[in-house]
């Protein structure tokens, strides 16, 4: 990694439509066009110092053996040749359209498309350009049965390169014992396609003259699954206007699996590099189970007053040490908030995040950490 100079460019743009056709109906159109690209190619050499203790850590070699064999097979001008270079086009299309069928329902519903196009020959093992399109059709209806009863539907179902057609559905219902007090409950599915660099990662280092296999570090796995989440969660929302206090719950249990982990594994091409013997790539072997739970609650003691306290607890259940440690167990924090005259807010924060391993070993967790705010705001 010497220091070296990168060159990187990024444009954006979008264009949007839309149209109020009634009071209860909306008609909106998006397109949008991304481009990154990224100039980032170098030599290195020559390679005897760099590929000696290379030989000697890998291959077990005495120095002097390192050394011969390298002589043997390069000469002594030899380089290996990093190439970085990418390029990345998105372009996108969306249709969306909001009305009331009747007077006590609600709708939007929508589709899209998405392609992109990739080059990264030196992390694609110089196959070119890479094509990943995506078609989707959503949809969300809340329906009010009576006064008690609210239905609040959605789906969506995606298709798109590699993989099946996926179908995401979300068929919340929320009762409302009275005015003040409403239970909802949930059940929800929803999936993360591989990423390209998960599918076909395929990373090689050759010397630059003979073009001899060096190392290969990643080796794509063609067959991955998407991730997939499915949710369950149970709700209340309660307003206690006497105690001017508001409660929100939220009970929820979220079960994961085909997690994506790359694992070190042996080489399963005809070339066998010179330096190793092993290289990184993906499978769906990862599982978790989180059981948590969300606490909001706001007390207003005066008109100008607001004293509130939000509280989360995780729990993360899974055979995989980095997996349980991947988010804090519990974070919570205080908000006071005072307006002294209509167009001034005074306001106190204080926020707690606990300690988590950003899937890391035990010994690399990120230690709990507080923030505290002293706002003041005129308008």
């Amino acid at each position: 990694n010497p220091e070296r100079r990168q060159t990187s460019l990024a444009s954006f743009g979008q264009v949007r439509w839309h149209w109020q056709r009634a009071p209860d109906e909306e008609l909106s159109a998006a397109y949008f066009h991304q481009e990154e690209r990224m100039r980032d190619s170098f030599l290195i050499g020559p390679l005897r110092e760099l590929l000696i203790p290379m030989l000697m850590n890998e291959r077990s070699l005495p120095r002097e053996a390192a050394g011969a064999l390298i002589d043997s097979m390069f000469q002594r001008d030899a380089s290996v040749f990093f190439d970085y270079d990418n390029s990345v086009v998105r372009d996108d299309i969306e249709l969306e359209h909001i009305l009331a069928p009747h007077a006590d329902m609600r709708l939007v519903w929508g589709l899209g498309h998405r392609e992109d196009k990739l080059r990264a020959s030196g992390i694609f093992a110089g196959s070119g350009s890479l094509g990943y399109r995506t078609s989707r059709l959503f949809g969300n209806l809340e329906w009010q049965l009576s006064d008690q009863w609210l239905v609040n539907a959605g789906a969506t179902i995606e298709d798109g390169s590699y993989t099946k057609a996926l179908m995401s559905p979300r068929p919340p219902l929320n009762y409302a014992v009275d005015a003040s007090h409403t239970l909802r409950a949930a059940v929800s599915r929803a999936y993360r396609r591989p990423i390209p660099f998960e599918r076909n990662a395929d990373v090689r280092f050759h010397e630059t003259l003979s073009r001899l296999l060096l190392r290969q570090t990643f080796q794509p796995s063609p067959d991955l699954d998407p991730e997939r989440v499915s949710v369950r969660e149970l709700g209340y929302l309660g307003e206690f206007s006497a105690l001017r206090t508001s409660v929100d719950l939220r009970l929820f249990e979220e079960r994961v699996s085909d997690l994506i982990h790359f694992d070190s594994v042996a080489i399963d091409g005809p070339q066998r590099p010179l330096l190793n013997d092993r290289a990184r790539k993906a499978s769906n072997r990862g599982r978790a189970t989180v059981r948590g739970a969300e606490l909001a609650v706001m007390w207003r003691p005066a008109a100008n007053t607001w004293l509130g306290v939000n509280y989360s607890r995780l729990d993360i259940d899974s055979a995989d040490p980095r997996l349980r440690d991947s988010a804090p167990r519990a974070t919570w924090s205080l908000l006071a908030a005072w307006s002294p005259a209509p167009d001034w807010q005074l306001s106190l924060n204080h926020h707690y995040v606990g300690e988590m391993g950003w899937q890391r070993s035990g010994a690399n967790l990120v230690s709990a950490y507080r923030t505290t705010s002293l706002p003041a705001a005129r308008s």
